[in-house]
């Protein structure tokens, strides 16, 4: 059965083509999760921890520097350079975001927004893009309209691009999306069977 994070379900989704089957192959043989093969899970984990413990944007500058990798460390460097330049002065309360699973058929797709964030009383879910490649509009629409379709409706739901400093917010019609992404699974789904 195909379970893959909305992340990387978005990606197969605007892939075009042939482009898809070698993503979906890398699905489908992915490990179990281990910490170590998580590039971003400090920086991740810094910017949780600077909202969830109330340490300030400054943690994540402080566990940018701490990264004993080089290569990492000026990635967490740039990474918590820009997201404090996103965050500038935002008055933001942390509450802990809601997860979830969207089920098609025998595929479910993991809803894993990192960021429960309430700013001038207004409640923003928020899931962090860590990626080089910059993220487009449509790609985020898939990951937003798959939160909005499944969990709660009095939050607002965005991805923010944080190397680009852009939050983005849910254009064009859910509906529409929402067979979009019923039809991925599909695909998806008679991929996984012949790889």
């Amino acid at each position: 059965m195909p379970r893959i994070y909305m992340k990387e379900f978005s990606g197969i989704a605007v892939s075009s083509g042939t482009r898809k089957i070698p993503k979906i192959k890398r699905e489908k043989n992915k490990t179990d999760y281990h910490p170590a093969q998580d590039y971003y899970k400090q920086i991740r984990e810094a910017i949780i921890t600077a909202h969830l413990k109330g340490k300030g944007i400054k943690h994540i500058t402080q566990e940018a520097d701490a990264c004993p990798n080089p290569k990492k460390k000026t990635n967490f460097q740039l990474i918590a350079k820009k997201y404090k330049e996103w965050y500038g002065r935002k008055k933001a309360t942390w509450f802990l975001p809601p997860r979830g699973t969207y089920t098609f058929s025998i595929s479910e797709i993991i809803l894993n927004p990192e960021l429960g964030l309430t700013i001038n009383d207004q409640t923003h879910v928020i899931k962090l893009y860590f990626a080089e490649e910059s993220l487009s509009q449509n790609r985020a629409n898939y990951m937003i309209h798959l939160m909005k379709n499944q969990l709660p409706e009095i939050h607002k739901y965005h991805v923010l691009d944080i190397r680009r400093k852009k939050l983005f917010n849910a254009t064009g019609d859910e509906s529409v999306f929402l067979i979009s992404i019923n039809s991925e699974i599909v695909g998806i789904e008679t991929a996984w069977t012949s790889l």
